[in-house]
């Protein structure tokens, strides 16, 4: 398995984490219903089994209990800055999801992120990307979105990979909304195997 983050950044989330106050709770806020959507073409494509998803990045497993609560899937969750999710499962995955993650993905590591969401899939990949700065500091001072980016940036780094591993983009999608006052800005994509 490729290195996907560093000592020192994981230290730092972790400590993050452990602060006051909830951090990565948002998934199923921002993506939850397309998500589910997935989940249930997913389903359908599947003749009925309950689809196996990764929650890549589950942070506190909102988006996971979303599934539960609107799906049939059985939800795996990995998260490297979370205790109790940091082992990657071996098993292949018919859907691999990650909503709020890549924008917290250190730069020398997307590439590695992206190939790991690609090779665990079977069926589909779904992202759901900030493309926004949160205003919120980390212990080092870097914004928590590490990684912002506007959509065509994203769209170019998930098109390597996804082509890659034989997978082609379904649906591309720059979205805003209204959250606590100010407008946030995301991308969404969606592959499914070629």
């Amino acid at each position: 398995m490729a290195k996907t983050i560093s000592k020192e950044y994981q230290e730092q989330l972790l400590a993050v984490r452990q602060g006051p106050g909830k951090w990565g709770t948002t998934a199923a806020r921002n993506a939850g219903a397309p998500v589910a959507e997935i989940v249930h073409r997913v389903h359908r494509m599947l003749n009925g089994r309950p689809p196996l998803v990764l929650d890549y990045g589950a942070g506190e497993g909102m988006l996971a209990e979303y599934l539960h609560e609107h799906t049939e899937a059985h939800v795996y969750e990995y998260d490297p800055c979370v205790e109790g999710k940091q082992e990657m499962p071996d098993a292949a995955f018919d859907l691999v999801v990650s909503s709020d993650v890549l924008e917290h993905v250190e730069a020398e590591y997307i590439p590695a992120v992206l190939d790991e969401c690609f090779r665990k899939a079977d069926i589909g990949v779904f992202h759901h990307i900030s493309t926004c700065l949160t205003g919120r500091k980390l212990p080092d001072g870097r914004d928590f979105h590490i990684s912002c980016h506007e959509h065509a940036w994203w769209y170019n780094r998930l098109a390597v990979a996804a082509s890659k591993h034989n997978f082609v983009l379904m649906e591309s999608q720059d979205v805003s909304r209204r959250q606590r006052g100010s407008y946030t800005t995301a991308s969404r994509f969606y592959y499914e195997r070629g």
